[in-house]
């Protein structure tokens, strides 16, 4: 029984080889487009593996236009997905856009196998990246980690040594502030899971300090967070102590789209998962 199951993993993880890495001579026939799937939202994507060879091809799948492997820190956006038939075999390509260089896009399809949804670097190590593109935890975790206006953040959280940021709990923090609830584009996106907590603790007071102190070091800042913080009950050792608490915080210092908008956002809760 295990040799059967061993075997058919091994014939699936072939057979996507063979989509993603056909041979030229295979590559000289025109596959033929079956379905074409366009989506109501755009899908953000990125490679499985940023160090493997994947070739990027036109749709009739004649021509190489390019590799993922070539842009490791790129993240694709995607409008539909095709459904390509080659003989007697059928799979599912994604059709991906690239921004490559400032001036440049990058477009072709990419079997859906060595794509996978969520941001790359370039999308990580932004000054800033809304919320409602992160699809996945660790991704905005990542992001907090890595781009250079997440100090205050980052210096943040450590007040609270016992409970991670989450990406659930922020959609929650943005949403309670007021961000986004007109927005008939963006909240179909968020789906913020309220169900999930409980003795949700919002803290409007620290939200309005942080947009007002956005000039100011984030030392000063975040020793002035601390002090109302533990005015609302909050010091350091009923920080320390909660259990099973999680953090939702989204800051936004000066970031900008173009040299028109200054783009500013705060939102801060802690809750209980229940």
């Amino acid at each position: 029984m295990k040799r059967k199951i061993w075997t058919a993993l091994l014939g699936i993880a072939v057979l996507g080889g063979l989509w993603g890495m056909t041979s030229t001579a295979q590559a000289a026939t025109p596959y033929k487009t079956v379905k074409l799937n366009w989506y109501t939202e755009t899908t953000m994507l990125r490679s499985v593996n940023a160090k493997q060879s994947i070739n990027i091809w036109n749709r009739a799948h004649t021509k190489k236009l390019g590799n993922l492997k070539t842009y490791p820190n790129v993240t694709w956006t995607s409008t539909a997905r095709l459904h390509l038939k080659h003989g007697n075999t059928y799979a599912w390509y994604y059709r991906v856009n690239g921004q490559i260089g400032r001036n440049q896009i990058k477009q072709g399809y990419v079997w859906h196998g060595f794509i996978e949804e969520g941001l790359a670097n370039d999308m990580l190590t932004r000054r800033c990246t809304p919320l409602w593109l992160f699809k996945r935890n660790a991704d905005y975790n990542k992001y907090v980690k890595l781009s250079p206006s997440q100090g205050t953040t980052r210096a943040i959280l450590k007040l609270f040594p016992n409970s991670p940021l989450t990406l659930d709990l922020s959609r929650i923090a943005i949403i309670k502030d007021g961000r986004y609830s007109s927005d008939d584009i963006v909240m179909p996106v968020m789906h913020p899971k309220t169900a999930n907590y409980q003795k949700l603790k919002a803290f409007p007071i620290i939200t309005k300090y942080l947009k007002k102190s956005r000039d100011q070091p984030t030392a000063t800042r975040v020793k002035q967070v601390k002090k109302l913080l533990a005015a609302e009950g909050y010091g350091a050792a009923k920080r320390k102590s909660l259990k099973n608490y999680q953090v939702g915080l989204e800051i936004i210092d000066h970031s900008s789209t173009n040299k028109y908008h200054d783009y500013n956002g705060y939102a801060f809760v802690v809750a209980q998962l229940k």
